[in-house]
């Protein structure tokens, strides 16, 4: 299993902040509030690790299941780099065109499993988180694949959402980007607005345009 990501290292990493750091943003889920999704690693040592998505958005399949993507578009690595030298500041990648992050969560009509959530085998999504480089051309890609229980309550014009006994591991990678969390359970709540164009449009935008390598199953 990989350590924790470092700044000096290479070839590129990414990474998500402590959460430590993020107190402040773990208090509430408005309709308004940006959605913050908990990875805790397991295998590594350490704490758990987040990542805000400022624009969440789902729609509605003609079978029943819901679709529903989160999007991080990126920043400045270049300038979070340089503040990464404060105590307990975020791990960011080396300095390099910004990373976008997109997190695909299909909620099933029919659930693939038991639907008693204290269970761990309780299943009712798939989820996929992707990883790739907003550079024209770039090949870096890293996608991690799970699946567990997620809550929706429909609202007027979208859906609070809640993400349980979820479990992702490493699907495949492309180009400079590696691993840096490994196998990982996922937590999280936040507030999707229905929006059937923009799911559309960041589901064709992260299909993979080049072959990407499968993962190594752990052995």
């Amino acid at each position: 299993m990989p350590n924790r990501p470092s700044c000096r290292s290479s070839p590129r990493r990414w990474a998500l902040s402590p959460l430590l750091l993020l107190p402040l943003l773990l208090t509430g889920c408005g309709h308004h509030s940006s959605a913050v999704l908990t990875l805790h690693p397991l295998g590594i040592n350490g704490g758990d690790f987040t990542q805000t998505f400022p624009r969440s958005y789902l729609s509605t399949t003609p079978a029943g299941d819901y679709d529903i993507v989160l999007i991080q578009d990126g920043l400045d690595t270049a300038t979070s780099q340089r503040a990464s030298k404060k105590p307990n500041a975020p791990l960011r990648p080396i300095p390099a065109a910004p990373l976008k992050q997109v997190v695909h969560i299909r909620l099933l009509w029919r659930a693939l499993g038991a639907m008693q959530v204290n269970q761990p085998t309780s299943t009712n999504a798939t989820i996929n988180w992707i990883v790739l480089s907003t550079s024209q051309g770039s090949p870096d890609r890293i996608e991690y694949q799970g699946g567990g229980y997620v809550r929706i309550y429909p609202k007027d014009n979208g859906a609070e959402v809640v993400i349980r006994n979820a479990t992702l591991s490493l699907k495949s990678r492309s180009g400079q980007l590696t691993d840096p969390i490994g196998r990982s359970t996922l937590t999280g709540s936040f507030y999707a607005e229905r929006n059937e164009g923009q799911v559309r449009d960041v589901l064709d935008q992260t299909r993979p345009s080049e072959p990407v390598t499968p993962a190594l199953a752990p052995r």
